[in-house]
């Protein structure tokens, strides 16, 4: 078994994972491991999910403390560590508590800053820019919260990036041998691994367009928008499930803000991107 340490939980798993190297004498938080997985059609509770991928394997999380893997005999195994350590531990975090956000997260200043959006729409990317200008990284695709004493707060994941290799080329200066795993070069950062939740000073929601800008949302288009990218499967979601989802989603929203941040997909214009952000962050209405 490998010890791993990622998003203040301690993680016993069989196998490799794309987390912090942990030496640990006490019993893990988390457990992955092998083993039969029962066939499931039934919806989603709050402390059990199935998850049954063709080609790939079957899944199984529970109690916010194990996730067993059912993998196909052809399956690579690198798709499946790459989904052990991101949309897997996704579904767990909920399982936890946390809100689970399809989003890359920077800190800046003793705050954490959030770039949302859909798979392929340039969060990590968007990361690795701030990265290139000093920021710190506090977790590529995954970015849990909650809400805790009135603040929105975030679980730091790993200091890696996953970009895609246009991306990748672009950024090599991070780390000059990427591995590539799957289908991205994985970029493993210098930044220390923060150990302690941050509190959120905004989420953007990355959108294409032109020029860059920052655009306010209306409260109900920020709910459906980061009610959606969140890590969780809403069609096989149970009333329970459900109705905590929205809940949570409405208590992060009610205590910070979300805003549109559209930019053209220009590798050139990143420095700018991270210009427009910092003035915005600036700016008097800022948290």
């Amino acid at each position: 078994m490998l010890n791993y340490f990622a998003f203040g939980l301690s993680i016993e798993s069989e196998f490799e994972l794309a987390a912090n190297p942990h030496a640990t004498g006490h019993s893990p938080d988390v457990t992955i491991h092998a083993g039969r997985v029962a066939n499931s059609q039934g919806k989603t509770s709050s402390q059990e999910e199935t998850v049954n991928i063709r080609h790939v394997g079957k899944f199984h999380i529970s109690q916010g403390r194990e996730i067993v893997v059912e993998a196909d005999l052809a399956a690579n195994m690198e798709l499946i560590r790459v989904l052990l350590s991101g949309r897997m531990l996704g579904y767990l975090l909920r399982q936890r508590g946390w809100l689970p956000l399809h989003a890359s997260a920077i800190r800046m200043g003793g705050s954490a800053v959030l770039f949302l959006a859909a798979a392929g729409a340039g969060k990590s990317t968007t990361a690795a820019a701030f990265y290139r200008h000093g920021y710190s990284v506090l977790s590529d695709d995954i970015s849990p919260v909650r809400v805790e004493n009135g603040r929105v707060l975030l679980s730091p994941g790993v200091a890696r990036l996953r970009l895609c290799p246009d991306a990748a080329e672009v950024f090599r200066s991070i780390e000059p041998t990427p591995k590539f795993v799957f289908d991205k070069h994985n970029f493993r950062l210098r930044d220390p691994h923060h150990l302690h939740p941050l509190p959120v000073t905004r989420i953007y929601v990355l959108e294409d367009g032109s020029p860059t800008r920052v655009e306010a949302f209306t409260p109900l288009d920020a709910v459906r928008v980061v009610g959606k990218e969140c890590f969780i499967m809403l069609h096989r979601a149970g009333h329970e499930v459900l109705s905590a989802h929205l809940r949570d989603c409405v208590a992060v929203l009610e205590r910070t803000h979300v805003r549109r941040l559209i930019r053209p997909r220009d590798l050139d214009r990143l420095g700018h991107l991270v210009r427009v952000v910092e003035r915005d962050l600036a700016a008097p209405s800022s948290i």
